[in-house]
């Protein structure tokens, strides 16, 4: 009899993603985003403490890139903290322990210390991510096709891919995120609800929120609600798996800030706050709502194409009353309310970034009703294939730098990150 291969299909998705995801991990730093973690990271194995005075990774002024790698940083009493939230840092820090390489000197020099500590906090998580998403669209009963076509689409078809090769928390959240919802998943399979299953989700859901603060903790509410709701006991196991981060959370907050409240929260602690004035009128937020949703500059559709028939596949299958039609509409409440908070309390549209990449941790979810949608419905996903190509495209021309700090050098007449990232190809070779 022969042995059927496909059990195969999610080591093969893991390796290749690995070997992938490893060639264009970058070795240096872009960003203040990635130096105010890697400078506290540093800080920590020097002193001991996250203080951030004297470091060179949050001082150094780059006037050829017109940036400077201080902005992700907070002041107190003359003191310098990463404004960072401190979970994910210290996953860094753990991993690096494990790196047989120190950092370089100045944040911009090649570093293989930095390299393998981007590749095996974010670039495994993107390939886990991979692996969790084609196994729970067979869990729900999507054919191998379709799952691995879906997968395929996720891992090289949206900003996840760039974002998987910098050391930013958005994958990892985006991977947390979704293991709560697998075993979620695994639960409506089983048709019970089994106790380690919730322990699960409330361990990896709480460590969502502990490094995505806004998504992952709305996320966390609304699960809440639902037990309370459903008055089911099991509330105290989900309580007790993600107590071990929500301690750690609150111990490391008040070694930086001395009270239980992020660096980022402290508001008046920015020497550098993101703000624009042009943003305080009506006009000006129904502006930042087009570079929100559509805009070459950040839009999340634009940098995202196939989110459309995503949002398309949860209104059919909410109008329709369709199977997850209920998780739709969690999953639809989820987004909209960190989205609103986003266009009307914020000032940067996610920074100097390719793309909105606050978003990240919401795609895999909305490929996943996307995938269930084709399972379910005569839609020939064979139309996807033009928006696809032109997906795939998008997202490999932000493997060129995920961060548009380096577009600035280039002083171009637009603001535009994907054929910025296009001009520096040829910067690269002058």
């Amino acid at each position: 009899m022969k042995k059927d291969n496909r059990k195969y299909i999610p080591w093969l998705i893991f390796v290749t993603s690995f070997l992938f995801i490893s060639i264009f991990t970058n070795a240096y730093l872009t960003s203040a985003n990635e130096a105010s973690r890697v400078a506290t990271i540093i800080a920590l194995e020097q002193t001991g403490e996250f203080k951030l005075n004297g470091q060179k990774y949050i001082s150094e002024d780059f006037e050829k890139f017109n940036f400077s790698y201080s902005w992700d940083i907070i002041e107190k009493n003359g003191n310098y903290f990463s404004d960072k939230l401190p979970v994910f840092t210290i996953l860094g820090f753990v991993i690096k322990k494990l790196i047989p390489y120190n950092f370089p000197e100045l944040p911009r020099d090649f570093s293989l210390a930095y390299y393998f500590l981007t590749l095996f906090t974010v670039g495994i998580c993107y390939s886990f991510l991979l692996v969790y998403f084609y196994k729970s669209a067979r869990l729900v009963g999507v054919n191998y096709k379709l799952g691995a076509l879906a997968t395929l689409l996720l891992g090289l078809g949206t900003i996840i891919l760039p974002f998987s090769t910098v050391f930013a928390n958005h994958v990892p959240a985006a991977l947390f995120l979704y293991l709560g919802f697998y075993f979620y998943l695994k639960d409506i399979k089983l048709k019970q609800r089994h106790k380690s299953h919730l322990f699960l989700i409330g361990f990896f859901i709480t460590l969502a929120a502990v490094v995505e603060i806004t998504i992952g903790t709305i996320f966390w509410l609304l699960f809440f609600i639902f037990l309370i709701s459903k008055k089911d006991k099991g509330i105290i196991l989900f309580l007790l798996g993600g107590l071990p981060w929500i301690v750690l959370h609150l111990y490391f907050n008040y070694k930086i800030t001395g009270d239980f409240l992020p660096a980022l929260l402290h508001f008046n602690w920015h020497p550098n706050p993101a703000y624009n004035p042009l943003l305080d009128s009506f006009l000006g937020r129904v502006s930042y709502l087009f570079t929100l949703t559509i805009s070459p500059l950040k839009g999340f559709i634009f940098y995202n194409p196939l989110v459309l028939y995503c949002f398309y596949a949860i209104y059919k299958i909410i109008k329709r009353k369709l199977f997850f039609y209920k998780e739709s509409i969690g999953l639809l409440i989820c987004f909209l309310l960190p989205f609103f908070i986003w266009w009307f309390f914020t000032y940067d549209a996610s920074g100097a970034s390719y793309g909105l990449r606050w978003v990240i941790p919401y795609l895999p979810l909305f490929f996943f009703f996307l995938t269930v949608y084709f399972r379910d419905s005569k839609f020939k996903y064979q139309n996807l294939l033009i928006i696809s190509v032109i997906s795939v495209f998008i997202a490999l021309v932000g493997l060129i730098n995920p961060w548009t700090t380096e577009i600035r050098a280039l002083n171009l007449k637009f603001d535009f990150p994907l054929l910025g990232n296009l001009f520096l190809i040829k910067s690269y070779f002058l």
